[in-house]
């Protein structure tokens, strides 16, 4: 049997897709929201169960250790995803050298490279202990960062693993490897198309006033709505924009993207990953967000352009640009059905 460790949403479909194949009865998630998330795939698993580590540091450090350990001992598998990366999973697989797959969905193309002695210093003594931990492994990781959200000052980062141990088998989700057992990537077979146009809002937080970006997002649902769209919405599980909007339907936030069935003729958001994920058509109005800095502008842009199928998103320059997309494809699709 095989464990998955997951530290976001993105590995949802592939393993709704892939868990069988790949004998997983155990996803082990961070966090509770992530727990929630991940009910959703274990319901479409008989037999699949979701793991919740524990709170803190330490605990949380023990608990992957022994889960690691046993996998080892009982030569069990373990897969990862390292979309968002998680340096103490990292240390712990390097030192235990478990056997199994990691499937880097995403790269960290876009990201700033900054050096380690350019981390601010850290505050209270968990903060210290964690960055000592770091430097004495610092070789081993690429530091990255990205700016924080709704205008908070400062930067996010995230630590990068240079090299798996010869145990883990890298195998890219997008491509199938030439002489491997593993998963690559399929097309699901889609639902036929809904009668009605619909657009579906890919919300959340970003470095820029959440106030402004909900004043751009109703816009749009005023826009859509009035070319004869039905207008659903889908906030981010964790950087929720709590977008208001009586007359749209919402999702469940902590519902995976990947795993909304329906069909949508456009997909409208920022930078997130789930414009990948549905609609004919994906919008990004990355451009539209005046008080974005320009070097988070452009890491996001990259880092979009960079994922598979990134080429297929396209970056609008104006609400009137979107309205004119809106119009046009309602327009394309009432001449296709022909008169009533």
């Amino acid at each position: 049997m095989t464990t998955a460790f997951v530290s976001s949403l993105l590995p949802a479909q592939f393993l709704v897709q892939h868990g069988r194949s790949l004998n997983i009865d155990r996803i082990v998630v961070l966090n509770r929201i992530h727990e929630q998330s991940f009910t959703y795939v274990a319901a479409q698993l008989p037999g699949v169960r979701v793991q919740r580590l524990p709170g803190g540091a330490l605990a949380r450090a023990l608990s992957m250790l022994a889960i690691l350990v046993a996998a080892k001992v009982r030569h069990r598998d373990v897969v990862f995803f390292h979309e968002c990366c998680w340096p103490l999973f990292d240390i712990l697989v390097g030192i235990v050298k478990p056997v199994g797959f990691f499937f880097p969905q995403v790269t960290m193309a876009g990201f700033e490279r900054v050096g380690f002695a350019d981390l601010p210093k850290p505050h209270g003594w968990k903060a210290w202990l964690q960055r000592q931990v770091l430097r004495a492994v610092r070789s081993r990781f690429v530091v990255y960062g990205t700016p924080r959200d709704s205008s908070d000052h400062g930067y996010t980062y995230s630590f990068a693993y240079r090299q798996y141990p010869d145990t883990i088998r890298m195998a890219p989700i997008r491509a199938r490897p030439a002489n491997a057992d593993v998963p690559g990537d399929e097309v699901a077979g889609e639902p036929p198309a809904p009668s009605e146009l619909r657009v579906i809002l890919i919300a959340g937080t970003e470095p820029v006033p959440d106030d402004e970006l909900r004043k751009l997002y109703l816009a749009l649902i005023d826009m859509a709505s009035g070319e004869g769209y039905k207008v659903f919405v889908k906030d981010h599980p964790i950087a929720r924009l709590q977008l208001p909007c009586e007359s749209c339907t919402h999702f469940d936030p902590t519902l995976p993207i990947e795993l909304v069935k329906e069909r949508f003729d456009f997909a409208i958001g920022v930078a997130s990953t789930g414009l990948l994920a549905v609609a004919d058509r994906k919008l990004s109005i990355l451009n539209l967000l005046d008080a974005m800095p320009d070097n988070a502008r452009r890491m996001r842009r990259e880092h979009l352009i960079a994922l598979p199928g990134g080429g297929r998103i396209e970056f609008v320059a104006s609400l009137n640009e979107v309205r004119e997309k809106l119009l046009q494809h309602r327009l394309a699709t009432a001449a296709a059905a022909g008169p009533k």
